[in-house]
């Protein structure tokens, strides 16, 4: 199976950033606002947008339990092929406790990470002088826009390039920790069909991710609220996959089995 590298898939939004920024450079404001008015793809209110961006975190979840389970299936199945002893079987249930306590623990990483995330960015929108057109909801622009008001004024940091970023980059790596894994026992452990389509399902939601991201930096905010958000885009996956591995203390705290 093909999946990207680690630095790849890291260095694939800031090239998007890049790029979008120089086409929204080369065209003027009122092509933008014909071509967002005029290409259904390019406004906001698009079916692909409302799905994938606005109902992401239910998209996310459901991506993230299939690979979690690919990968819940992979680590203990070449657990399974130790000897049949007791010790073998010790071994193999801790392992199973521990790939659930830590996909347990992402999940909540990433709820958590990203709420403190949205705090920030909806708090410097409105020091900044933004507000709610609807009264006394300027609280955050999740809740602005359920009572159907606009996110106005003040410093807007891109949310679109905070949000997708972050739960693109938490699939990214565990697809790639999945084809590193069949990688190393490509002898004696291979996907089934099941586990195929679900990896195929995720990369095909993270490429339409990353096109949304394309038209989000060619049609949508400045400059320096994209780049801001694409910079936050990072926090999840710096956490999850650098940080917390790389530290004993808090790798045992939150992935490894407490008598690890």
């Amino acid at each position: 199976m093909f999946v990207p590298t680690r630095k790849q898939v890291s260095l694939a939004y800031p090239v998007i950033l890049i790029l979008g920024c120089f086409l929204s450079v080369l065209l003027s404001e009122e092509a933008k606002i014909n071509q967002r008015a005029n290409y259904y793809l390019l406004n906001s209110k698009n079916v692909f947008n409302q799905i994938l961006a606005y109902k992401g975190n239910w998209v996310w979840l459901f991506l993230f339990m299939g690979v979690a389970a690919v990968q819940y299936n992979l680590r203990t199945k070449s657990q399974s092929l130790l000897p049949t002893d007791t010790r073998a079987l010790v071994v193999s249930n801790k392992t199973k406790l521990q790939i659930i306590k830590e996909y347990f623990c992402k999940y909540f990483l990433k709820l958590f990470i990203l709420d403190v995330i949205f705090l920030v960015i909806d708090g410097v929108f409105i020091m900044t002088g933004g507000s709610c057109t609807v009264p006394n909801r300027s609280i955050s622009a999740e809740l602005c826009k359920s009572l159907g008001g606009k996110w106005i004024g003040g410093f807007d940091i891109s949310g679109h390039f905070c949000f997708l970023v972050n739960i693109s980059m938490i699939l990214w790596m565990e697809l790639i920790a999945i084809a590193e894994h069949v990688c190393g026992y490509d002898t004696v452990i291979s996907l089934s069909s099941l586990q195929k389509h679900v990896i195929t399902v995720a990369v095909v939601v993270l490429v339409a991710w990353m096109g949304m991201l394309l038209v989000t930096a060619t049609y949508y905010h400045t400059i320096a609220e994209k780049l801001i958000g694409c910079v936050f885009g990072y926090i999840c996956p710096f956490v999850m996959y650098g940080l917390i591995p790389n530290s004993h203390d808090l790798n045992k705290l939150f992935y490894a089995t407490m008598s690890d």
